[in-house]
């Protein structure tokens, strides 16, 4: 029983991926087009990208998608981050840190330093932190606005924005 194919609306923007089928050969990629395409035709779900349809003809393959207005989540990730020629992540700015040299009597830093949005509490709070910890709770904030496109913590007033809660 074939997969009934997903219907959209007339005069609807779609996305064209277009594959020359000389290519796909030469480099090998002929089984994963037929699975990249097998397995979009199996998922319907509305974070995924549709699969309207597939093409083809003496030299190229069409796969109609849903078009997707919102831009690449590459646009919109935390600054800072770069990735070096074998896709490595690397931290950059490093401008509002403190360093072990300034930790005190009591063993934790209190230097008020980062980025506000990506600090942790402890942080901003004046009253001493572990490095560790801190740059754990940062870690956290990067990697939830890599899942969600958005700061867990944002106030256009900084005031508001470091309120105790």
């Amino acid at each position: 029983m074939s997969q009934p194919k997903i219907k959209h609306r007339v005069g609807e923007p779609v996305a064209l991926k277009i594959l020359d089928k000389e290519m796909v050969l030469k480099h090998k990629m002929a089984e994963q087009i037929k699975r990249e395409i097998a397995t979009m035709k199996l998922i319907t779900h509305p974070n995924v990208v549709r699969l309207y349809e597939v093409m083809g003809s003496k030299t190229k393959i069409f796969i109609v998608l849903e078009f997707v207005t919102g831009g690449e989540l590459f646009d919109k990730i935390p600054e800072n981050m770069l990735s070096d020629a074998y896709s490595n992540l690397k931290v950059s700015d490093f401008g509002l840190s403190a360093v072990s040299q300034q930790v005190r009597e009591d063993g934790l830093l209190h230097t008020t330093c980062g980025t506000t949005n990506y600090a942790a509490p402890e942080v901003l709070n004046d009253r001493g932190y572990d490095r560790a910890t801190a740059d754990l709770w940062s870690c956290g904030v990067i990697l939830f606005v890599l899942l969600a496109g958005y700061l867990p913590f944002d106030d256009s007033n900084l005031f508001e924005l470091v309120q105790e809660g």
